[in-house]
């Protein structure tokens, strides 16, 4: 089930370009919706070195990032929320050479906006859900991920 489930998710993350993080610092919480690219189930944002963002994650790197989709079935409207539970870390540009050609490539785009002012964000999960609201009825699927692997 988990196989499948992670596949299912990492399907939905492929169709979204942009979802809301929520974070939690010294100023209290914060949230904003937010571009990403994802692998896997792994999130990379793009975001300026001096955002409110990095600020809060210096503090506190827990995140929650959720994504919302509307939808249909025979029986009528359905809603679909993923839920990911984890730990953001801002990645070294070292380490970008190592990454997927995607991610790169987004990096790059906005690199060349403004070179040397954004830094990527890394959001490994540690905890997924996937809850669908239909008919009334809410289902909720969990996944935790293994700190090693994904």
């Amino acid at each position: 089930m988990i196989d499948r489930l992670g596949h299912e998710i990492s399907e939905f993350l492929q169709r979204h370009e942009a979802g809301y993080l929520a974070v939690n610092g010294p100023d209290g919480p914060w949230a904003s919706l937010m571009p990403f690219v994802s692998v896997g189930l792994t999130l990379y944002l793009i975001e300026p070195q001096t955002s409110d963002l990095i600020f809060y994650l210096e503090n506190d790197p827990r995140v929650v990032f959720t994504i919302d989709e509307d939808g249909c079935d025979p029986s009528g409207p359905v809603r679909t929320s993923v839920q990911i539970l984890g730990m953001a870390r801002i990645v070294h540009p070292n380490e970008l050479s190592v990454g997927s050609d995607k991610v790169q490539s987004a990096y790059d785009l906005k690199g060349r906006q403004a070179p040397g002012v954004y830094v990527m964000v890394e959001v490994k999960p540690a905890r997924v859900y996937r809850i669908t609201h239909d008919n009334g009825a809410t289902h909720r699927e969990t996944m935790d991920i293994d700190a090693g692997c994904e």
